[in-house]
């Protein structure tokens, strides 16, 4: 499959009973004056990934890629050293739910972590039920709520605590935002909720745990890799070869593993995260940047990918 036939967005697909995931792709760092910001990311890049440098390692050496996608990679960043600002695109995604049981409406659907929703997949959610709840489950996955709040407008907006300084309600002004509880408590019933604890900066992320498809419902807690088949864009396949070995691997990127030494509680997390593991018995992750469901001895490797903070 040549690079143009890659399909980077797709429709909603069943991963279990009531529960979908729908892929989509946006530009990471675009219109952002804070936090992740394109300049930021592009000398992340550029400088301490690369080196500055065409002849980087990363940059020319992949078993896994095909020489059209490290030309690809190597064009592009030939065009960002010669002072071009090219987008940086990335996949993340979005689950849908659709309660049942425990308190819950059949005909209710949550939104965790919506991607950009076109007329089409508008069509597909509205199939499936009427949308109740909108999940903004950590302090980076926010940047489409405000569009589904508009598309779904009695629909009740959940957002990650505040952490380091960053404030999802005070970014989405025109959102009537409920921030959602980190007392271990369920915000929407039937829909266990536990906080991330030790990992706050540019995260503060709630997992979920969705009982009758036994699924851990995560965004940037948990990078479950990207398979070759789904074609992961040209940004993703590099930055994460640098930002952890290797874009098809399970393993979290090092940002996500220095920032809880540099500004967290490696400690607290660990044990927040065997407590999770002992609470939940769920057999597939999703996650936001690569290809969910994860079915590989999901469990296991929820705990080791965080246990590699015991090794910085």
């Amino acid at each position: 499959m040549s690079v143009s036939e890659c399909p980077h967005t797709f429709r909603l697909v069943s991963v279990g009973p009531e529960i979908w995931i729908c892929k989509g792709t946006f530009h990471l760092g675009e219109n952002q004056t804070e936090g992740l910001t394109y300049k930021g990311l592009k000398g992340r890049l550029l400088e301490n990934g690369l080196g500055g440098s065409l002849e980087a390692e990363v940059l020319n050496t992949d078993p896994l890629s095909s020489s059209e996608w490290l030309g690809e990679e190597k064009e592009n960043v030939r065009r960002l050293l010669g002072g071009e600002d090219l987008p940086f695109p990335i996949d993340t995604t979005m689950t849908v739910v659709r309660l049942s049981g425990d308190g819950g409406d059949g005909s209710l659907l949550v939104l965790h972590s919506p991607v950009p929703i076109d007329p089409d997949l508008r069509a597909e959610i509205d199939v499936l039920g009427k949308v109740a709840f909108i999940i903004a489950p950590n302090l980076q996955h926010w940047l489409f709520v405000p569009h589904a709040s508009r598309l779904f407008p009695d629909a009740k907006v959940f957002v990650a605590p505040s952490a380091c300084g960053e404030n999802l309600a005070e970014k989405m002004p025109e959102v009537p935002c409920h921030v959602l509880r980190d007392d271990g408590g369920e915000d929407i019933p039937g829909l266990p909720q536990q906080l991330l604890r030790g990992a706050p900066l540019m995260m503060n992320e709630v997992l979920f745990f969705h009982g009758p498809s036994k699924t851990l419902i995560a965004s940037d807690g948990f990078y479950g890799g990207h398979k070759k088949e789904m074609c992961p864009t040209w940004f993703a396949r590099l930055w994460f070869r640098v930002t952890k070995d290797h874009w098809q691997i399970c393993k979290l990127p090092s940002y996500r593993t220095t920032r809880v030494v540099s500004h967290g509680n490696p400690k607290e997390l660990l044990a927040c995260v065997e407590d999770l593991v002992s609470r939940w018995e769920f057999e597939q992750i999703i996650y936001a940047h690569g290809s969910p469901p994860f079915r590989e001895q999901p469990r296991k490797a929820f705990v080791d990918s965080w246990k590699a903070i015991l090794d910085l």
